[in-house]
């Protein structure tokens, strides 16, 4: 009696793309699905394993035809076992007590202040415990704070193919802006303006880190302590893409005034506030 071991399920239907996509649809099917389901972003963590398995297959050309095009492994006969080789060697070979799966990779990115506004796709090359360099495309959410890891199932090492892969872990590090500031999910920016402004009222104005035109309103009699909260112009919820405040600090400058005249005047307008 002959059986052959079949495939688990269908790759293509889980990417949503026919057998004859191309690589370009491959990966475009990828990317959309593995943003929608990623674990980080509240999506399924079942459901994310099944796309980067599908997509792990899909995107090697030898896995695929390997998937597309499947040859027995194992057969049986009314006399007992039979194969033309051992699959059990290489599956001990490499094998330690209590493994369970590949190796884990990790490797670091640095990331601007506007990647984290804005989230950031990327093509990544990294290298496995077996020495063969391995490419990912990975999408970095939008809000992701310094520090943090992000853990990208079954991107890591795969050298022992009767193990499941491991999984690729992407360190962040953000680096300082020289303007703005994160402060949770809010952005704060300090900005020059006349100590005029702050007694007579006033405007100032300013570019926000993905490029918009705001202003803030100054008015008459503001102190040099007050901040302004712009609403839904921070940094985006790493969960729920619900972004923060921008902050507005003011930094008067005082003239220096040569002019006696407006010295005078000055002084006469101290005594009379007095």
């Amino acid at each position: 009696m002959a059986c052959a071991i079949s495939n688990s399920m269908d790759h293509y239907n889980t990417l949503g793309v026919t057998k004859t996509a191309s690589q370009a649809d491959i990966k475009k099917a990828y990317r959309k699905l593995a943003m929608k389901n990623h674990p980080d972003r509240g999506g399924d963590e079942s459901n994310f394993q099944k796309i980067s398995e599908a997509y792990d297959t899909l995107s090697d050309p030898t896995k695929r035809s390997q998937y597309d095009n499947p040859t027995p492994q194992f057969r049986f006969d009314t006399g007992g076992f039979r194969s033309n080789q051992n699959p059990f060697e290489d599956f001990m070979r490499g094998f330690s007590p209590g493994q369970r799966k590949n190796r884990d990779v990790t490797i670091n990115l640095t990331l601007s202040l506007q990647d984290v506004l804005s989230g950031k796709s990327l093509a990544t090359r990294y290298k496995i415990q077996s020495g063969r360099v391995k490419e990912a495309d990975i999408e970095i959410p939008a809000g992701v704070a310094h520090g943090v890891n992000i853990r990208f199932r079954d991107l890591g090492d795969d050298s022992n193919t009767y193990l499941p892969a491991g999984d690729l872990i992407v360190k962040i590090s953000v680096v300082e802006h020289p303007l703005w500031k994160r402060e949770g999910n809010n952005l704060v920016i300090t900005l020059l303006c006349s100590v005029f402004d702050l007694l007579l009222g006033g405007e100032a104005k300013f570019k926000t880190l993905d490029g918009k035109d705001l202003s803030v309103k100054i008015p008459k009699g503001t102190q040099p302590t007050a901040k302004f909260a712009i609403p839904n112009y921070g940094i985006p919820n790493v969960k729920d893409g619900h972004r923060g405040n921008i902050i507005v600090k003011l930094n008067p400058a005082i003239p220096n005034i040569e002019n006696e005249g407006i010295v005078q005047e000055l002084e006469r307008i101290k005594d009379a506030l007095n």
